[in-house]
């Protein structure tokens, strides 16, 4: 069986949210809890082979069926066909089946890191730039990388927010990095500090939660001096994480 994946914007929507978005490839649909849950019926059905309970049939340990809309796992070996006996069988939770099964359907959330290549020496001191970022991983297909940014696809109204980065400075001031909206004008995320000549010096922020629309880019922008190096590499913690809440 071909793997198939359901990717909901997050892990407790179906428990903790009236409405969530069930996006496949080019196919996206925000939906209601009732509507999801027959709708993820159907597609258990289809993709692990789940079909409703039959009186004709023989079922093992761990097999699945579907009875009076509710699905079940089988918890005894039921060699000699019979009418559905609710001792043979456990009622299950979808979300419990998403996460757990590795041949069927997939939970995981929307997500995009974004890092620097290589290092980059600064030109241009005392101006907010953006950093030019590339794609590291990606969950989902409702994140992408824009311009050396990340921007943001249908149907998503939050994302959580985090980035670090690391840079050799060429003189002690205050060095700045900040996460921009659409333009240098929109700040959602700022750190700064003061660094010293010739030192390596960290920056971080935690996870922050925030509003977007479709087409947002989120940018990661600095206000370094001239000749000071943002360290890049696959291994680089100069990074920018974008993970879809709802």
């Amino acid at each position: 069986m071909s793997k198939k994946t359901i990717e909901l914007n997050s892990a407790t929507e179906l428990n903790n949210s009236d409405t969530f978005v069930i996006d496949q490839g080019d196919e996206t649909k925000k939906v209601t809890k009732e509507i999801a849950f027959s709708d993820i019926n159907e597609k258990v059905d289809k993709a692990l082979g789940v079909n409703e309970y039959d009186n004709t049939a023989t079922y093992n340990v761990g097999d699945y069926c579907i009875y009076e809309n509710i699905l079940y796992k089988c918890t005894t070996s039921i060699v000699t066909a019979e009418n559905f006996n609710s001792n043979h069988w456990t009622e299950t939770e979808i979300l419990s089946v998403l996460t757990t099964l590795s041949d069927g359907l997939t939970l995981r959330k929307n997500a995009i890191t974004a890092y620097l290549a290589s290092d980059f020496t600064v030109t241009q001191g005392n101006s907010y730039l953006p950093v030019n970022l590339t794609e590291k991983s990606r969950n989902g297909n409702n994140l992408s990388i824009y311009n050396g940014g990340v921007k943001i696809g249908i149907g998503i109204s939050k994302v959580k927010i985090n980035f670090s980065a690391i840079i050799e400075s060429s003189v002690s001031r205050r060095s700045h990095f900040r996460i921009m909206k659409n333009n240098e004008g929109n700040t959602v995320s700022w750190i700064y500090k003061n660094v010293t000549a010739s030192n390596a010096e960290f920056f971080s922020v935690s996870p922050i939660l925030i509003s977007v629309s479709e087409n947002d880019v989120l940018n990661l922008y600095y206000y370094l001096e001239a000749n000071d190096v943002i360290k890049g590499g696959i291994f680089t913690p100069t990074f920018f994480t974008v993970e879809v809440v709802e």
